[in-house]
């Protein structure tokens, strides 16, 4: 049976090299992206990433989510009917993975993965149509929250972590062909024969799903309004399947700090924690259950990354109004990187017990008569 790969990864992260590899293995190539290539000359429009991407989202909105996978199955099949294995570059969006999974069971994902920083560099360096950081990160996040890429990314076959250079990757991509076709490559034979070098084992790379998840929160947060902290949330669900993202920031159609250039919680310096309705921000835990299905989010996990105003990393816990929003939304679990790097789980029964203990409540709260007489009544004393 013939071969199909389809390599998903966001922008520079070197999705071209790998689509590259493969051809040389005599892999037939189908690029989705050359239909909006196609799309701009017959318009004679000028192709940059302002174009692109109108492309992009006016042929989703015509045809859907899968409207890539749709136009491209045709010369899929037409490929397989000349006996070519195909390597797809550039596959979108979890629609469209579930449309070729659909039509082509035996399909593979090879996700290619780099950290935003190397990416971003190779982006303003490449000769045809540079990126700044801007227009990478205005990407990234278009991709992540609009495109639902995030999707083939999580739920990919295997993953290669493309930090260490082209020579590093050619070599995990020889692995993972031996891996997707069952054939060894003279790299692989090499390797058995010297068995007392230390070999290649790509899995030491991979991020653990967490570190997956905190990174793509991460980027998220870099949406944010809010001139204090940034913070980012993504919400997957019990089948790894990312269902939401959000970050903190004014409410739909209202000016936000960012426009507006002053923080009112910060001109009065009121502590953080404290006042939250002088802040004109919903919280990105919020935002980011605003966004879900009920049926799907419940039980899934949220991931939280926050960062202080000079990019640097920010304590990381929901406030007593979030926790309550994620109980109500029947979430399992919250998992937050904090400042120090070490990453910290809270089970959401704990916030339900924090509640009966009255721990939600400010500290001056907690020491007056009043809460004492409260908690008594809580108690049933």
């Amino acid at each position: 049976m013939n071969k199909i790969i389809a390599i998903v990864g966001l922008t520079g992260s070197g999705k071209s090299v790998a689509t590259e590899f493969f051809i040389n293995k005599g892999f037939h190539k189908v690029r989705f992206g050359d239909i909006t290539m196609d799309i701009l000359k017959e318009r004679g429009l000028e192709t940059n990433e302002t174009n692109e991407r109108g492309i992009r989202e006016g042929l989703r909105k015509e045809f859907g989510m899968g409207a890539y996978a749709v136009k491209n199955i045709p010369k899929i099949e037409a490929s397989l009917t000349l006996g070519q294995d195909v390597i797809i570059d550039g596959l979108y969006s979890w629609t469209e993975l579930k449309i070729l999974k659909d039509r082509f069971p035996e399909i593979k994902i090879l996700a290619i993965q780099t950290s935003p920083s190397i990416r971003y560099e190779r982006l303003a360096k490449r000769e045809i149509r540079p990126l700044t950081n801007q227009e990478a990160a205005s990407r990234d996040l278009a991709e992540i929250e609009n495109v639902e890429k995030a999707g083939p990314i999580a739920m990919a076959d295997e993953i290669i972590v493309n930090d260490l250079g082209k020579e590093e990757l050619i070599s995990n991509l020889e692995t993972v062909y031996s891996l997707f076709t069952g054939k060894e490559t003279k790299q692989t034979i090499t390797q058995e024969k010297k068995t007392e070098e230390k070999k290649v084992d790509p899995t030491n790379k991979r991020p653990s799903k967490v570190d997956y998840y905190l990174e793509i929160a991460k980027q998220v947060c870099q949406r944010s309004t809010c001139l204090r902290r940034k913070f980012g949330a993504v919400i997957v669900n019990q089948s790894d399947k990312i269902i939401s993202t959000g970050y903190n920031g004014a409410v739909r159609k209202a000016k936000d700090c960012y426009e507006i250039g002053k923080c009112m919680r910060e001109e009065l310096k009121i502590p953080k924690g404290q006042r939250y309705e002088l802040c004109k921000s919903v919280h990105a835990e919020q935002n980011a259950v605003f966004g879900t299905d009920p049926s799907e989010r419940r039980g899934a996990t949220l991931y939280l990354y926050g960062q202080m105003a000079d990019g640097s990393p920010s304590y990381c816990e929901p406030c007593m109004m979030c926790k309550r929003t994620i109980v109500q939304a029947e979430l399992s679990k919250v998992v937050a990187r904090q400042e120090d790097g070490n990453i910290k789980e809270w089970d959401v029964k704990e916030f339900v017990i924090e509640e009966n203990l009255g721990k939600n409540f400010p500290k001056e709260i907690q020491e007056t008569k009043e809460f004492k007489g409260y908690m008594e009544k809580l108690n049933g004393n």
